[in-house]
């Protein structure tokens, strides 16, 4: 890559970015109220590959794939950040003798989760389980998305869905 290629998206080789805990956790937008002596985790998963957080474009791409093919995205610092509230010695009081009840706080939050089908048939029809679950965790919503030659392609974005011509979806 060159530095035109990146000339405003980046200086320097390194860029940053903001994502709201709402759009990656359920629990973030819906749990209004406030969390007393708990521990929060922040567990990333990554591909083995960057391929698919990389879009390459311009002229030179044919010829230069496999230098592209050697470009990393390396996470250098993540900044976690959670309002805290402070409370008045008599409302802290209160809050902890909640907590010595040992009563049950309930904290519903919504949940993602990914199935991935990674070769459909070459047919007109396919069929395949989705994961059921207690009326607790009954899904409100199932979105379905279809790509076609995107994984670990650098020509092709992975942020974008193919409509395979699809007709029926039961």
């Amino acid at each position: 890559m060159t530095d035109d290629d990146n000339k405003d998206f980046m200086t320097e080789y390194t860029f940053s970015g903001c994502i709201p805990l709402k759009y990656l956790f359920g629990f973030c937008e819906d749990y209004k109220k406030i969390l007393l002596n708990c521990n929060q985790q922040l567990i990333l998963n990554r591909s083995s590959t960057d391929f698919d957080a990389l879009y390459v474009t311009g002229t030179a791409v044919k010829e230069n794939i496999e230098k592209n093919k050697k470009v990393t995205i390396d996470l250098q610092k993540v900044i976690w950040k959670m309002p805290i509230v402070r409370v008045t010695d008599r409302e802290k009081l209160k809050l902890l003798k909640v907590i010595d009840s040992r009563k049950t706080l309930s904290c519903a939050f919504r949940s993602w989760d990914l199935c991935e089908y990674p070769v459909l048939p070459q047919n007109n029809s396919h069929s395949w389980t989705v994961k059921s679950s207690n009326l607790l965790e009954k899904p409100r919503f199932a979105i379905i998305g279809f790509q076609t030659d995107r994984k670990n392609n650098l020509t092709n974005q992975s942020s974008r869905f193919d409509s395979c011509n699809l007709k029926n979806l039961k």
